[in-house]
């Protein structure tokens, strides 16, 4: 099957929104969250963007050594310009009963924003062999078709 023929094209990335919720409404109850979970994480590990604009914010409030928490997250975001709001923060962290597990769930979204990433590199590489493989069969592996697939990876 090719990948124009793929099932899985229109199908989302793995994610799982409920970590993301969770990891999210524990940085915003526990001080101590940021410091747990700050080296496994980056904004790719977010697949809703919600939750990634609300992380952009919170890791840039903890690399600066600032109180991490639903007042001043809010008023970071604002600067930031994002369209989340202080009730989405206050809904995410109201759903938070215990930040207990929060390193095991963010080591977790971790592995998905890796596997998210090797996913688009296997896109890629896909489209980079069938462009070479069409090519091939018309005559013309011309360098100007090899640099268009070099580009693409």
């Amino acid at each position: 099957m090719s990948l124009e023929q793929s099932p899985y094209q229109n199908q989302p990335l793995v994610n799982d929104p409920k970590a993301e919720q969770y990891v999210i409404g524990s940085l915003l109850v526990d001080p101590t969250a940021y410091t747990l979970v700050s080296q496994y994480l980056d904004e790719d590990c977010f697949y809703d963007p919600m939750c990634r604009d609300i992380w952009k914010a919170v890791d840039n409030m903890g690399k600066q050594g600032m109180p991490i928490d639903v007042i001043s997250v809010s008023a970071e975001l604002s600067k930031q310009k994002s369209n989340v709001t202080a009730l989405d923060l206050m809904n995410i962290s109201a759903q938070i009963a215990s930040s207990a597990h929060v390193e095991y769930h963010a080591i977790r979204l971790q592995d998905l924003g890796r596997r998210r990433k090797l996913w688009v590199v296997g896109q890629q590489l896909s489209k980079v062999g069938l462009l070479l493989q069409r090519q091939t069969f018309t005559g013309c592996l011309c360098p100007a078709v090899l640099e268009t697939a070099r580009l693409q990876c």
